[in-house]
């Protein structure tokens, strides 16, 4: 079976009534109690949220782009809207989209989910596709929840108690290495936006003398206000190719409960470069379209 990757996309420079939870938050528990470029393999049912997605090029194809999601229902999965398109710009077929959750081995797979339809931000646009880079999909059938399925919670503050984050997903190994055959997780750290765009800055400079030479006439865009930057600086731990969608995820030591804080969207390299964060969508800016369309998602104090 031929597999084509959907990318984190690189971003160039012409682009430029919540259920009140603690006690009844059942959600963001990983079922073990206690790659993804530079990561590990995960155990069985770690992130039971996780959603592997297959984008066919159309019903009885062979060949489908890869992306990530998270469950946050029994009917609704998160995940990045520009996995929703081709490469042409044009919204896929959703009768030709298969879900699985309760995978862990790409070989292995559990029976499919089929998608009923997609639902975006009104103000997302294509042409500049890591902006309101946000998608959820509703599934045909409800799921039950078990060991194996179960929902991560979302934030329901503002606030940022995180440094120390986990993304997850069976893209890319690594730059020009094969998608992975198991689910990877990694830990990157929260890079303020500040920061962020100077890395890129400098990022940019170093690849591109043409904008290096003349900095006045290519601008380079400010991080959009509805991304975060996320990268581990030391070993260079990132999302790569086919991640997009996947979860970027907390672990509160408090509760020991999972939240979604955002999910893969883009970078301006491949995946790998200790001083080039990634872009991960804040899916807190999307809580208004959460809690319409899956009022019955946990949206959770930390």
């Amino acid at each position: 079976m031929k597999i084509s990757t959907i990318l984190t996309i690189p971003i160039i420079l012409s682009l430029v009534n919540f259920i009140h939870c603690y006690e009844r938050c059942d959600c963001g528990r990983t079922g073990i109690q206690r790659r993804v470029f530079g990561g590990n393999e995960t155990y069985h049912n770690q992130y039971p949220w996780m959603a592997h997605l297959r984008f066919y090029d159309h019903v009885g194809s062979t060949q489908y782009g890869l992306c990530g999601g998270s469950l946050i229902d029994h009917q609704h999965i998160i995940t990045a809207a520009h996995c929703v398109h081709d490469a042409s710009g044009n919204p896929r077929n959703v009768d030709a989209v298969h879900v699985y959750l309760g995978a862990h081995n790409l070989y292995h797979l559990p029976k499919v989910r089929r998608v009923e339809k997609f639902i975006l931000p009104k103000n997302y646009n294509f042409a500049r596709p890591v902006h309101n880079d946000f998608a959820i999909l509703k599934l045909v059938k409800p799921v039950k929840f078990n060991d194996k399925i179960s929902p991560i919670c979302i934030p329901k503050s503002d606030d940022e108690p995180y440094r120390k984050l986990r993304v997850a997903g069976w893209g890319h190994l690594g730059p020009n290495q094969k998608t992975a055959k198991t689910l990877q997780h990694v830990d990157v750290y929260h890079v303020r936006n500040s920061k962020c765009y100077e890395m890129v800055k400098d990022y940019i400079y170093s690849n591109y003398a043409i904008v290096r030479r003349n900095p006045e006439k290519y601008k380079i865009p400010p991080i959009h206000e509805n991304h975060m930057c996320a990268v581990d600086g030391n070993t260079g731990g990132d999302a790569c190719q086919g991640d997009s969608g996947g979860p970027l995820m907390y672990l509160n030591p408090n509760n020991n409960r999972f939240y979604l804080i955002a999910l893969v969207s883009g970078a301006y390299d491949q995946c790998g470069d200790k001083h080039t964060p990634g872009f991960y969508t804040l899916v807190r800016n999307f809580r208004y379209m959460i809690r319409d369309l899956a009022p019955h998602s946990h949206i959770c104090h930390y």
